[in-house]
């Protein structure tokens, strides 16, 4: 900045020749050590804000080399409805980088699908009563249910380390009740990171109380069905029902007697 102030006095008049002779080649050597980053913006992505060490970066300058002095550098882009992009970055003088920014859209995570269930029940040529088909279609909609719980249970666990972390930083750079109510600089992408964790686990929370709840329905239903509905007088059939967890999802194994 030095350099081309005195370059703009120069220009307007301002006698000094032998510092003249001199600008020009000093302000490209120090042009030329300085560390420049380019940030490569994704295309599908607006309202983009960039943030490099609390200094918010004009949108006329994104997308186009910035200078930097050497050192380590915090790089924050945030946008409406997409995932923070941070990074710390430490540049060698006169080095020159292109960074990737990449911003995936906010989404709250899926349970993975139940484990596939395995009838071991022996074959006959006997027809299965509606009795019977009614308790596996119960069964395997406790089970349905049972491993939504579990999955949303899982999901509510990540979401509240985010929101450790999320908080960790923010305490480090203001630790007042306010902070995120006008945050500035680095805050913007630690809030921004605070309220989607607050967000995917009061979804996750409450999906994974409605599976739990909706399980413990379907089993009392199963259990109804197999005291009050009598068995048939013909083809006379047993049914064992048993229900677990496994490593892959919840599972359930039929055994069927005739």
């Amino acid at each position: 900045a030095d350099y081309d102030r005195a370059e703009e006095l120069m220009r307007a008049g301002a006698v000094a020749q032998d510092v003249e002779a001199l600008l020009g080649p000093a302000r490209q050597s120090l042009l030329e050590r300085l560390p420049v980053v380019l940030i490569a913006l994704p295309r599908d992505v607006n309202e983009l804000r960039l943030v490099i060490d609390d200094a918010v970066i004009p949108r006329s300058r994104m997308g186009q080399p910035i200078p930097l002095n050497p050192g380590e550098h915090r790089l924050v882009l945030i946008a409406p409805g997409r995932r923070a992009f941070t990074v710390n970055i430490t540049f060698a003088e006169g080095e020159r980088r292109t960074v990737e920014a990449i911003l995936p859209p906010v989404s709250s995570r899926q349970p993975p699908p139940p484990g596939p269930i395995q009838d071991r029940g022996e074959t006959s040529n006997t027809t299965v009563g509606a009795r019977t088909w009614v308790l596996i279609g119960e069964a395997t909609a406790t089970l349905t249910f049972l491993g939504m719980g579990i999955g949303y249970s899982i999901a509510k666990s990540s979401a509240n380390r985010r929101l450790q972390r999320s908080q960790e930083n923010i305490d480090r750079i203001d630790r007042s009740a306010g902070a995120c109510l006008s945050p500035q600089g680095a805050l913007m992408g630690y809030c921004a990171d605070l309220s989607q964790a607050l967000d995917d686990r009061q979804r996750a929370d409450n999906l994974a109380t409605a599976g739990f709840a909706a399980a413990a329905v379907g089993a009392a239903a199963t259990v109804l069905t197999w005291w009050l509905w009598p068995e048939p007088e013909k083809n006379h059939a047993s049914l064992r029902v048993s229900l677990g967890v496994r490593p892959s999802g919840a599972g359930a194994s039929l055994l069927t007697r005739f």
